[in-house]
């Protein structure tokens, strides 16, 4: 297993995991705000981007994607870091928290979609690991294209089309199959234990990442605050995460 990453910026580092069809070129837009006070390590979780396709289910183990993010800041010489992730990377980044607490300086989540129940949109993903699975990327963008399911403006769909591109239909295909599948946590409880300085940026009106989940995980993590953005301004403005989590760091 390859994992592809890089880094961009300067200062302490910080380590951020997409989210699920993601790769690291989405991460370092959404961080360009941060790069003059942190060294930004991005990368592509595995199966996505460069990293080495994963065409069996079992590879897809979020505990096992935990550890590569330790992999990751070992590569970098990162004893500890900033770390966070988006989505299935917010998962990344909790599990990483949780088992390896001592390396984590804060912790960013974006758009948490797992916790201690199942997802609730995970039907609809499954079937896009299905049209994938069955005609590659440009049938399930055949499909997207017609239901356009959040509204959003032509360029903007162009602009995400493109980056399901980027990655092997197989791998893609096993990803959306098997991650949707995944419950984190036995108990909400657990994520007491993470008493890290943390930031959860999280918007309303999506199955996929429920905004209640997010509330619930700031009610149980002592130091956690929560953020709202709109959909639309994630894809119509990746930097604006970056602009949370820097006025987050600077008041630590």
């Amino acid at each position: 297993m390859q994992i592809a990453a890089e880094c961009q910026g300067t200062g302490p580092p910080l380590v951020y995991a997409h989210g699920l069809t993601g790769d690291r070129s989405g991460t370092f837009a959404q961080m360009q705000p941060l790069l003059s006070h942190y060294t930004v390590i991005a990368y592509d979780q595995r199966g996505h981007g460069d990293s080495t396709p994963v065409h069996d289910p079992a590879l897809y183990d979020p505990h096992m994607m935990a550890e590569d993010m330790g992999h990751v800041m070992d590569a970098y010489s990162a004893n500890q870091a900033f770390i966070g992730g988006e989505s299935m990377g917010a998962a990344t980044a909790l599990l990483f928290a949780l088992a390896h607490p001592e390396r984590v300086q804060a912790l960013l989540l974006k758009v948490p979609a797992f916790g201690s129940t199942p997802n609730p949109d995970r039907e609809s993903i499954r079937a896009m690991g299905q049209l994938i699975g069955q005609g590659g990327v440009a049938m399930y963008l055949e499909h997207a294209r017609s239901v356009n399911r959040f509204n959003l403006p032509d360029d903007l769909r162009e602009s995400l089309s493109e980056r399901l591109l980027r990655h092997d239909e197989k791998s893609l295909a096993t990803a959306c199959k098997t991650v949707i599948d995944w419950t984190l946590l036995s108990d909400m409880e657990q994520l007491a234990e993470l008493t890290v300085p943390t930031c959860i940026v999280a918007w309303r009106d999506d199955p996929l990442h429920p905004f209640g989940l997010a509330e619930a995980m700031v009610q149980v993590m002592p130091n956690a605050v929560l953020h709202e953005q709109t959909i639309l301004q994630h894809f119509s403005d990746p930097a604006a995460t970056g602009r949370i989590y820097g006025e987050f760091l600077q008041s630590l």
